[in-house]
């Protein structure tokens, strides 16, 4: 009798399969064959999957070098000026519009804040002003009242 533990083979050596019925032992036989045929075919397909995830973390830890530790020191980063030198930052009076603002005046472009608030506007383009010496322009409007018309326009 077999022991729970020893599944493959028997406390003689003798397989499993020899306990097993003809007809099984017939069955596992030609399953056997095909996984034997079928294997250098699975391995080339597993060796092709591990070669591609290799690559590509190979290529995002050097996007990552690239960004993050040379940009700065090779001035690798995008030329914002290029595209010309106002941009325009709609939520500008708080949060990650706010943040946006002085990221690009830091990078020396003039900015054109959009929002609703006109006190916070007018805070937030006296900080940047005076920390960055760009330009500053205000807009207050609520984004979300314009009309279909105007929308039409300004398309």
């Amino acid at each position: 009798m077999l022991s729970p533990a020893r599944t493959s083979v028997d406390g003689f050596g003798s397989t499993v399969s020899a306990y097993l019925p003809l007809a099984l032992r017939k069955a596992l036989a030609v399953e056997n064959a095909a996984v034997q045929k079928a294997q250098p075919v699975l391995a080339a397909i597993g060796g092709i999957a591990i070669t591609y995830v290799a690559v590509k973390a190979i290529y995002n830890i050097g996007k990552g070098v690239t960004t993050y530790f040379l940009a700065g020191p090779l001035h690798l980063g995008a030329d914002l000026k290029k595209s010309g030198e106002w941009a325009v930052i709609t939520g500008s009076s708080d949060g990650i519009g706010k943040e946006f603002a002085f990221q690009l005046a830091a990078k020396g472009l003039n900015v054109v804040l959009v929002s609703r608030t006109i006190d916070k506007l007018e805070g937030v383009a006296r900080e940047i002003s005076a920390r960055y010496n760009v330009q500053t322009k205000i807009i207050a409007i609520d984004l979300s009242k314009v009309c279909f018309i105007c929308y039409r326009f300004v398309k």
